[in-house]
């Protein structure tokens, strides 16, 4: 069972937004939760990569504060998705390099963009390029690029009230944290 896991996330960052005149809170956080499952590729020892694979859930929030004429204008969302993937680390000396990818497969219709478009079909993915450096037994310093994608064909009809073919969020972020393995 020692290659077996859960693994958890959490991130949250406020800002403002400016409409006009009209100044706007924004709220964006996000969660997963994942059981992950690793194997050495190779003799098993920390000098050795390793692959592994995941399933969890979570949930990506951006959300305007204000007005609710205004908060229309600027539609937020709420992904909670499914997510299946898999990632790898390559132990190079003092310096381990994080890969990982995954598939988010939507459970909601997106908060807001389901409330315009009730026939969207939405879907997501996310990117890791990082690096691990131990600072005792059981805890590291990580460092992670991160690349995550929400899509949706919007699949309007004629008599709707708002028309568009699709839509597309990218967000790059940049994690700096702690890991501790219990």
């Amino acid at each position: 069972m020692g290659d077996l896991g859960v693994t958890a996330g959490g991130r949250y960052n406020l800002a403002k937004a400016q409409l006009g005149t009209t100044t706007l809170n924004t709220q964006w956080y996000a969660w997963d939760v994942n059981l992950r499952g690793r194997m050495p590729l190779g003799n098993r020892g920390p000098e050795t990569p390793n692959v592994g694979l995941q399933l969890g859930l979570g949930e990506q929030v951006f959300a305007f504060k204000g007005g609710a004429a205004d908060v229309d204008k600027l539609p937020g969302v709420d992904y909670r998705y499914l997510r299946i993937g898999a990632d790898g680390r390559i132990p190079l000396g003092k310096l381990d390099i994080l890969l990982a990818a995954a598939f988010r497969h939507l459970l909601n219709d997106g908060g807001t963009v389901g409330k315009h478009f009730p026939r969207a079909t939405l879907a997501g993915l996310d990117a890791t390029l990082g690096g691990a450096v131990r600072i005792m037994n059981g805890v590291e310093a990580r460092v992670a690029l991160n690349y995550v994608r929400f899509w949706a064909t919007l699949n309007p009809r004629p008599a709707d009230t708002y028309i568009a073919g699709g839509a597309l969020e990218q967000m790059v972020h940049l994690d700096l944290g702690v890991a501790a393995f219990f």
